[in-house]
């Protein structure tokens, strides 16, 4: 009950802050088509690096994801129990990322700089890719997912948003959505799910 009555504080904040801001996207908001997209993406080295950045992050939390799925289920869990310990999992990556996007977030920024903020979850998932290689116990999966979905929903999702600040607004009102979609569905979902068809199905790769 206390963490929910903290979320609803917070998110009235961040509604009375972004007012105004939401108000004026509304109005100057513009669609745009998938060729002008693509093109708007050429032509801009700035979006094409906030694409990869995107689509590499979704790429690893695919792979995570499955990963936990296939590791907890050659531990014996029956559905009930991987629901039961995805669920789980699922709690602590909320609650860890509220306190780092509360308290954490803020002093990296300060002291850091965004530079590093983004360099965070790269770090994290080489690290814990190591961890796993070297131990393939369910808890070293466990602390991997825990671990990249509390920074990405937290420190890594708000600096992923700054790098869309320095564009012209024309540019970022057209462009963003598309970016987002593309390099998190199609890159990191559609292209992640092909690789790991074919990495398990065609190559005989095997987590356990």
């Amino acid at each position: 009950a206390g963490i929910l009555t903290i979320c609803f504080f917070l998110v009235l904040q961040i509604q009375k802050r972004s007012k105004i801001d939401a108000d004026a996207s509304f109005e100057v908001k513009a669609t745009v088509g998938g060729g002008e997209a693509i093109a708007m993406l050429r032509q801009s080295k700035h979006l094409q690096l906030i694409a990869l950045i995107i689509g590499f992050g979704a790429l690893g939390a695919t792979t995570l994801d499955q990963q936990l799925y296939m590791v907890s289920e050659a531990q014996g869990n029956n559905l009930d129990g991987i629901t039961s310990f995805l669920a789980g999992i699922t709690f602590y990556i909320s609650l860890i990322g509220l306190v780092i996007q509360v308290y954490i977030t803020p002093r990296v920024y300060k002291i850091f700089g965004i530079g590093f903020a983004l360099t965070l979850l790269p770090v994290s998932l080489t690290a814990t890719a190591f961890l796993v290689i070297f131990n393939k116990g369910l808890w070293t999966s466990a602390v991997a997912k825990v671990t990249d979905g509390s920074l990405r929903y937290s420190i890594d999702k708000t600096t992923r948003e700054t790098l869309f600040l320095p564009l012209p607004a024309d540019i970022k009102l057209k462009a963003k959505s598309f970016v987002d979609v593309v390099a998190d569905r199609f890159i990191g979902k559609g292209v992640g799910s092909i690789i790991l068809l074919v990495a398990l199905n065609v190559f005989g790769f095997e987590w356990w």
